[in-house]
């Protein structure tokens, strides 16, 4: 399931409550270190908002765009069961979102994503 986060310092935590009102969706939520985050989940929510927001984008766009295609795959499996050639595609296009983040500590290489998924022996 695609999540799409807004996080914010909690001492200016307002515009994240305006954004999810906006909205409609989404919860916000304040964490231990002093950060608030609007967490907004599901694969059709994800895509909707993102393709409201793609002509708005600068920084993050790169990754909006590999999500939104990933999230066609996705949702074009209704049963879950996606093909090999599927999944390859998917995972380079997480691989593609995790290039773009700043935050390099939770990045997986392809093979590690392959194997979480099921591709390799």
């Amino acid at each position: 399931m695609a999540t799409m986060c807004f996080y914010q310092d909690s001492a200016h935590a307002a515009p994240l409550s305006w954004i999810r009102k906006q909205l409609g969706i989404g919860y916000v939520t304040n964490r231990n270190d002093r950060i608030s985050e609007l967490r907004i989940n599901g694969n059709a929510q994800v895509d909707v908002i993102l393709e409201y927001l793609l002509p708005f984008l600068r920084f993050k766009r790169a990754q909006a765009i590999a999500m939104r295609r990933a999230l066609r795959i996705l949702r074009r499996t209704t049963s879950g069961k996606m093909t090999k050639q599927e999944k390859v595609h998917v995972l380079l296009y997480i691989q593609q979102i995790q290039n773009n983040n700043y935050r390099a500590v939770h990045r997986r290489s392809i093979q590690q994503l392959k194997r979480i998924v099921g591709l390799t022996p």
